[in-house]
């Protein structure tokens, strides 16, 4: 008789040590193992690939009926799937269970349920025998939300505050990298970086929201990078980008006001004055400092 097998699926290499002393198992008893390593949330059209040519039932016995559902609605055989067989005469019996692929072209979650009947009236469920297959199609960039900063904007303190929301509708949001970088995009300074559970769990612990640091520095432009947790056959994620230009941060007014654009606001209690161009001088009257421009 010919050896059973059975079709190992990992999220990812470094779960193969938690699956190791199963693959033993299965090969003490003689069954072939096949390993794959296929993130239905990284790599969606692998693992959409696997589950129309890769859906497995092994039974020693004939099936006499068998039914596949994809989100809860039943599939046409010979038309949404296909079976073939495998093994019989005293081996195994091996269904291969084949989806047509355009039933994944829209994007969202996919939740495949495998149930049969064999010639001895057992019946076998997928999801029962936690053997469903589950994946999220998602082709478009994550969302970020951001409060407390803008293009070519000025603030007037110490460090400012900026708060970020990213969110996936598709998925699941996978890095989030912010970065400070100069004039001419050289890494000033990392001001953010988390990646996979480690980044999910935090944002699950802080509301969604992500609060970071800006410290003072003038002229210097802000980078935002998030992935999210899809990947196409060449391994590129849905990336949303985008780096926030020419922004200065300096509890000094008049340091602010050299790296912008020559106009400033000085506010006092005779009102709010405004003031350019590229030299000044000060003088007091009434106790109320104000500034005249040199022409």
């Amino acid at each position: 008789m010919a050896n059973p097998k059975v079709a190992l699926v990992m999220g990812s290499d470094s779960d193969f040590e938690k699956l190791k002393s199963c693959i033993t198992k299965l090969k003490e008893f003689k069954i072939d193992v096949d390993v794959n390593v296929i993130s239905a949330h990284r790599t969606p059209d692998k693992a959409a690939e696997f589950a129309r040519n890769v859906v497995y039932e092994i039974n020693t016995n004939e099936l006499l009926s068998y039914t596949v559902t994809l989100n809860g609605e039943e599939l046409q055989a010979g038309t949404d799937y296909t079976v073939t067989t495998e093994g019989g005469n005293g081996s195994w019996m091996r269904y291969i269970y084949t989806i047509n692929k355009e039933l994944f072209e829209a994007e969202g979650e996919y939740v495949i349920v495998v149930s049969s009947t064999d010639s001895a009236e057992n019946n076998a469920f997928s999801d029962i025998k936690n053997a469903n297959i589950s994946f999220v199609v998602d082709r478009t960039a994550p969302i970020v939300t951001v409060s407390g900063l803008a293009d070519n904007a000025s603030y007037n303190v110490e460090k400012q505050m900026v708060s970020i929301i990213p969110t996936d509708d598709g998925g699941l949001v996978n890095m989030l990298m912010v970065r400070r970088l100069d004039r001419d995009g050289n890494v000033i300074e990392e001001l953010f970086n988390m990646s996979g559970d480690e980044l999910r769990e935090f944002l699950d612990e802080n509301g969604g929201i992500i609060t970071v640091e800006i410290n003072e520095g003038l002229n210097q432009n802000i980078q935002i990078i998030c992935e999210d947790k899809s990947y196409d056959e060449t391994g590129k994620a849905n990336i949303f980008e985008h780096i926030y230009e020419d922004i200065s941060i300096s509890p000094s007014a008049i340091a602010i006001f050299f790296a912008g654009d020559g106009m400033l606001y000085v506010g006092g209690v005779a009102g709010i004055t405004a003031i350019g161009g590229t030299s000044i001088g000060f003088f007091r009257k009434r106790g109320i400092l104000k500034v005249n421009k040199k022409k």
